[in-house]
Order: C-alpha cells, then structure tokens, then sequence
C-alpha cells in the first residue's frame, strides 16, 4: 500500500515542490500585491485627516479633536506624524488586515507586518 505523505492538494492547502542550487536558509521569496486591495481611506488634506480621526476615535460625536488626542498619547504622535506628512504633500493611506481575511496576503500582513518597503510608501504604523 503507498501512503502519501506531505504532499496533498484540498480547498484548505497546497502543495509545491521546488529546486534551487542555494541553500534553503539562503533562499527568500517575495510576493507582491496592489495596496488598493487592503486601503479603505485616502487622506490627502488636515480637514480629511482630522475628520477620520474624529469619526474612528469618536464615533458618538461627543469630543472635540483635541479631546481625542490628549487621551491617546500614542495616537497624538500618529497624528502629528501624519499632519506633517500631509503638509509634505503626501498622502495618507489606511487600511485594514485580519488574519482570518479570504486574501492570503492579507493574512500574512496582518502576521508578519510590511516588512521592508521599497520607498514607494512609509510605515507610519506597522500590523505588528
């Protein structure tokens, strides 16, 4: 009888098989996908940016903005991080991962974080 070992195909995996002349701890693979699949908000203004903060960090309307800031001293520095990337014409991206998330890559952000980037855009806050 064969028994099939480590090397299986169903809706939940997939098996791969590859060859290489460099050691396995030598070799790196680097999967790629659009940001526009995980950004849920572009800020290009202050008045965008201020409006997100207020509608994610005071969803009842009840606070002003600074109210918001001066009780997250970790989000206030994210603020004023991003204000500045703003006044330097940069947009904001953000968005959202989860690890249960039906996109792999998505999953594997949500895990691993960003990792290196290639200067097309800043971490400003990693998933990590």
């Amino acid at each position: 009888m064969k028994i099939r070992r480590g090397f299986i195909s169903n809706s939940s995996s997939s098996s791969f098989i590859l060859a290489s002349d460099r050691p396995l701890e030598d070799i790196t693979v680097t999967v790629s996908m659009k940001l526009d699949t995980i950004v849920e908000d572009q800020l290009k203004t202050k008045r965008e940016l201020d409006n997100f903060i207020l509608d994610e960090y005071d969803w009842r309307g009840e606070r002003t903005l600074e109210e918001v800031l001066a009780s997250d001293d970790e989000l206030k520095a994210i603020y004023e991080k991003m204000t500045q990337l703003i006044n330097e014409g940069k947009t904001i991206l953000v968005g959202v991962v989860s690890s249960e998330d039906d996109n792999a890559l998505s999953a594997i952000i949500y895990n691993e974080g960003f990792g290196e980037t290639d200067g097309d855009f800043e971490i400003i806050r990693d998933t990590r």
